[in-house]
């Protein structure tokens, strides 16, 4: 399969996790504004894309392949160094995170007791992580194609333009509504890339032209569109989003689109996070540390509750992930 293509299933399958896939982190960071998201949904897509271009550019320029290298040409040695340290504690937990939300969904939509369907995630990315780079590749350019039909298919059943028109004639925003709307924007990009940026950088030399970075950044305008159609979903019904901690499954009941065919999307979006995740921790790592690594976040996951940490560390992320994000910036432009 050309780079382009590879580039771009690779970017949207991190990108679209259990949050997007959930509907519960659009809601959080673009549905909660209605009207005022659409400029920042926009300003979403094009900085996604704008990233994801740069980050490969600056990798193809100056010949990095580690994530090691990325982060201390962007930050310096010290803060590159002690920002990884921080993304790769980030991921961690991400990682036992996605092995209990694969765990739980497992019991939901399948049936399944208590373990088994975290147990079988562990062993999915396992037989992915025994060649990181062409694991991550297959499983991404085999499930985001399927996660896409199936969440396009949920968006437009439950889409009604009517209903967002008049719902949209009974407000307004001020000046600072939509300055909100644009930091949460921002804060959701960062947040997503800090934690996904490190899959692009063995894209920055696996080719001599610009193919991947191209990729990368249709992919980004590609989510921009996804997150529109995702936000307007949840605004055709605003009362069922806010009070659900899954949206868009409440969205799929209602609309009697199937909660199976939800299920696997759901499914689908846990395990190219995962393999997104464990690639950066895992790649470099051998096999018998690979079994351990995935033992211990499974026993982790299984055994702990970790809501509380969750709603600090994914905030507190996005907020040091703009570090990253203005670094990039810098060293595109000014760096050649």
């Amino acid at each position: 399969m050309p780079i382009f293509f590879q580039v771009c299933f690779c970017y949207l399958g991190a990108l679209i996790g259990a949050g997007f896939a959930s509907g519960k982190e659009i809601q959080l960071f673009f549905g909660r504004f209605s009207s005022a998201a659409y400029p920042s949904l926009l300003f979403a897509g094009i900085l996604f894309a704008f990233l994801a271009y740069a980050a490969i550019e600056i990798c193809r320029r100056q010949g990095i392949s580690s994530s090691v290298d990325f982060f201390v040409f962007c930050l310096g040695e010290r803060l590159g160094l002690s920002m990884l340290r921080f993304l790769q504690l980030f991921l961690f937990f991400s990682v036992t995170v996605m092995i209990a939300a694969g765990d739980s969904l497992f019991q939901i939509f399948f049936l399944g007791a208590p373990g088994w369907g975290g147990i079988l995630l562990c062993c999915f990315l396992f037989v992915f992580l025994l060649r990181p780079q062409k694991g991550m590749v297959i499983i991404n350019t085999i499930l985001v194609p399927i996660l896409l039909v199936m969440l396009f298919s949920l968006w437009y059943q439950s889409i009604d333009l009517a209903l967002i028109h008049s719902y949209h004639e009974s407000e307004s925003f001020s000046v600072f509504g939509y300055i909100m709307a644009f930091f949460w924007s921002l804060l959701y990009v960062s947040y997503n890339f800090f934690g996904i940026s490190t899959i692009l950088v063995p894209f920055g030399i696996s080719s001599r032209g610009k193919q991947p970075a191209y990729g990368g950044f249709f992919a980004g305008l590609l989510l921009g569109a996804l997150l529109f159609f995702a936000t307007l979903s949840l605004l055709s019904d605003p009362t069922l989003a806010e009070g659900s901690p899954m949206p868009f499954l409440s969205l799929a009941m209602e609309e009697g689109a199937g909660v199976v065919f939800y299920g696997v999307a759901l499914f689908a979006a846990i395990i190219t996070t995962a393999l997104a995740n464990s690639f950066t921790l895992l790649q470099d790592v051998s096999v018998w540390g690979k079994i351990l690594f995935l033992t211990v976040a499974f026993l982790i996951a299984h055994r702990w509750d970790f809501s509380g940490l969750v709603s600090f560390l994914y905030p507190f992320t996005g907020i040091l992930g703009l570090l990253l994000v203005f670094a990039i910036c810098y060293r595109f432009f000014f760096c050649r």
